[in-house]
């Protein structure tokens, strides 16, 4: 763009940018002058004077060496406030933002961006913005995790570290946009292990304490043995039909389980930049359980017999945070932390559901006769065959 004439914005919100040279201008409030074509480095050249109102914004291109920039031939009146965003590559400290042959007269009224503290200074000709610090997030609200990781960022910036250019674009998101790439980022996915590992142990404790699995503690006398702790019942007398028989086992029940994971890296397969390095740990979890089991045994007949189960039990775990110590790989000493979930300290634990239990004999004979689960009355012996079988309803 060239255009030696000067320039004159009468209203509205405008934007000049571009590269190549224009006359005299002056930027109202409102509008943004934007020298360059969008790539750090470029700029376009203003052959006269330059000029900002109180309302105008000035926006610079900043990445690995140099910013796009203004070059005035006479002088600059500089007003506004200056924006500037991060364009790729790694970034730098300090960079001459707007030169004038002419001199300088006056300061912007201050510099905005919401991921990075920054400041402006002078010399007679030139104005250079100076990154601070990096403050990735300070304008987004973040989770705790997500807080850690814009820290971790932060600290390896402000320390003298340099980012690579992924990490840079990092700088110019915001909002619900910032906050899911640093959840992405955040390794948050890798606590599950633990957490899923203990869910299993504790399932693995419930079958082993639970006295109607797989055909324990069986009633009417027709099942295997019970866990050491449940009731064994006598049989059934045969004159005996429809009347209940109900059991209350009271028990109690400890576990601890360790889990350690060791020191290991992600592999970076798209070279990205964000690959994590975890760093070894333990957790811990000790469940206690608490309660009483129920059972009421309601014989339908002879050999059939009807089992409602029940449950009133309470569980407590000790379990000790869940949480990862990663660091970026390309950022050394860019540690941080993340936080899994954790299960509930305190539960109550579900109801067992009904059952029953039928010798598969008493279905196939002939000689059965059905009757309601109120009638007492002795019932005639089933034909029996030389192998005695089961069928038991499956628990719901």
């Amino acid at each position: 763009m060239t255009r030696a004439d000067a320039i004159v914005f009468t209203g509205g919100t405008n934007l000049l940018t571009g590269t190549g040279t224009v006359g005299s201008f002056t930027m109202i409030s409102g509008s943004t002058f934007a020298p360059g074509s969008g790539a750090p480095g470029t700029s376009m050249t203003v052959a006269g004077n330059l000029a900002f109102q109180s309302g105008a914004f000035y926006l610079v291109q900043l990445g690995a060496s140099s910013a796009s920039m203004a070059n005035v031939t006479g002088t600059a009146t500089v007003a506004g406030t200056v924006q500037f965003a991060l364009n790729g590559g790694s970034v730098r400290t300090r960079y001459d933002i707007l030169h004038a042959g002419g001199g300088l007269i006056g300061t912007f009224g201050g510099v905005s961006n919401p991921n990075f503290s920054a400041s402006l200074s002078y010399t007679a000709t030139d104005v250079f913005l100076t990154l601070s610090a990096a403050a990735l997030g300070a304008g987004t609200p973040l989770n705790q995790n997500q807080q850690n990781v814009a820290n971790a960022i932060n600290g390896f910036f402000n320390n003298g570290g340099t980012l690579s250019p992924n990490f840079v674009n990092l700088f110019g998101l915001t909002g619900g946009n910032l906050a899911n790439a640093l959840t992405l980022i955040s390794g948050e996915a890798a606590t599950g292990a633990q957490q899923g590992a203990f869910q299993l142990m504790n399932q693995f404790l419930g079958i082993m304490l639970d006295p109607f699995v797989d055909g324990r503690s069986g009633v009417g006398g027709a099942g295997g043995p019970a866990l050491g702790f449940a009731p064994d019942r006598p049989d059934l007398p045969d004159e005996i039909a429809g009347w209940p028989v109900a059991g209350i086992t009271p028990y109690a029940a400890a576990q601890a389980q360790n889990f350690r994971t060791p020191t290991y890296n992600e592999v970076d397969v798209t070279a990205g930049g964000f690959g994590l390095t975890y760093n070894s740990r333990t957790g811990t979890d000790t469940r206690s359980e608490l309660g009483s089991r129920f059972d009421y045994v309601a014989a339908l007949y002879r050999d059939a017999v009807l089992t409602l189960r029940g449950r009133l039990a309470w569980a407590h775990d000790w379990v000790s945070d869940a949480t990862l110590s990663p660091v970026f790989q390309t950022l050394p000493g860019a540690s941080f932390i993340v936080n899994g979930a954790t299960p509930a300290k305190n539960s109550a634990l579900p109801p067992l559901a009904q059952g029953c239990d039928m010798p598969t004999a008493s279905r196939s004979s002939p000689n059965s006769t059905a009757s309601s689960p109120t009638t007492r009355r002795p019932m005639p012996a089933p034909a029996r065959s030389a192998t005695h079988g089961r069928t038991r309803c499956p628990s719901a």
